[in-house]
Parts: structure tokens; sequence; C-alpha cells
């Protein structure tokens, strides 16, 4: 069974398809990398991941639908909030998803 698995995945905006029939598997001694250039569909297929958005198609997680409270995804530009210590602004996708820092 994949640790992953990703399944004919679209996600459009207006009428603009930024991802088509994206299907994917990784196993869990796997690592994988996902290039490309800007614009892309990099950073909407992460959102897609973390249920930031929503899309069509199929995502399991150890072969449970993938609701994306497993993933958090911290953006590549700076998104850090200067109001917060830097524990907070690390540990923020933990706070999203209701759970306690240790």
């Amino acid at each position: 069974m994949s640790r992953l698995e990703l399944r004919h995945m679209r996600k459009a905006f207006g009428g603009l398809e930024v991802l088509a029939d994206i299907s994917l598997r990784v196993d869990a001694s796997e690592f994988v990398s996902i290039l490309g250039p800007s614009g892309a569909g990099k950073s909407t297929l992460f959102q897609l991941l973390t249920g930031a958005i929503r899309g069509e198609g199929e995502m399991r997680f150890d072969g449970a639908p993938l609701d994306g409270a497993r993933f958090a995804f911290m953006p590549q530009r700076d998104a850090l909030m200067p109001w917060r210590r830097v524990i907070d602004n690390a540990t923020i996708g933990l706070e999203v998803q209701g759970m306690k820092r240790r």
C-alpha cells in the first residue's frame, strides 16, 4: 500500500485549469521532490494536500481519504508573522490543526 496516493487530481481557478489529471503514488521509503517553473501548480498541489483548497479527484494517506489534517504547508515566500515568537511561527501548522505543542 502506498503511503500517499493521488488519483486524477484536478484544480481550476475560474476557467484556468491549474492541475490536470495528476496521479501520484509515494511509498513510505520514498523521498519525492516536486519541481517546476513558477506557475506550474506546485503550490496549488500542496494547498490541496493540506486541505487549504479543494479540488477534484481522490487523495489517500495510508489508505484512508486525506482531508488535510495530517499535513501543513509553509509557503515559499516569507510569511512569518512579526508579532509572533519564532516558536509560534514554526508551530502554526499544529495550532491550525488544534494540536498542542510539546
